[in-house]
């Protein structure tokens, strides 16, 4: 299949598994990056400031696909299933039920602290439920966002936490901070 990258402000593509690459042409200003895909073969990029696009024919052409995220810079896109996902964005946590053809506000509440450097800041627990960590505390979503609960973390705030990351087979959830690794 073909894989897709982002270096130097050039988005590329390969079809021999990267042993060559070919710039990625389509018609935004903006260089595409932080690819990802669905096991159906849609593909989604962000661009540079934010904007998510969509591509259904294995990256020929994008289309945007925000509808419902106005005005707002997507940070974080997971993918829960082929058509589940969410988008993280500076006004708050997005759930698409579509493929991302559509999207509702599940949360707004996004605090000062959130950073944008910090990496992976929305995950998918084995179990179906979603965390969020806010820049000041981890939240934990259940029932497609319809309830959530904030966790408490003793000693982790939004200057020591680079990142979380949730193992897809075991649910732990591990903490990159400038102190070190810490898990659940």
């Amino acid at each position: 299949g073909r894989v897709f990258a982002f270096e130097w402000y050039l988005s590329k593509y390969s079809d021999d598994n990267g042993v060559t690459w070919t710039p990625l042409e389509d018609s935004g200003q903006n260089a595409l990056n932080s690819f990802s895909s669905t096991p159906d073969g849609k593909v989604f990029a962000l661009r540079d400031y934010g904007s998510l696009q969509r591509s259904d024919d294995n990256g020929n052409t994008w289309q945007f696909s925000a509808n419902g995220i106005l005005k707002s810079t997507v940070i974080n896109l997971q993918h829960i299933d082929a058509t589940h996902m969410l988008a993280l964005t500076t006004d708050g946590l997005f759930y698409s039920k579509n493929s991302g053809s559509s999207w509702d506000l599940i949360w707004e509440k996004i605090t000062d602290y959130f950073g944008f450097g910090q990496g992976f800041p929305v995950q998918v627990s084995p179990d179906g439920s979603w965390y969020v960590w806010d820049g000041l505390n981890l939240q934990k979503f259940t029932d497609e966002g319809q309830s959530h609960t904030t966790l408490q973390i003793p000693g982790f705030n939004n200057s020591n936490v680079d990142g979380i990351l949730i193992s897809p087979n075991t649910g732990k959830i591990f903490f990159a901070a400038w102190t070190g690794l810490f898990t659940s």
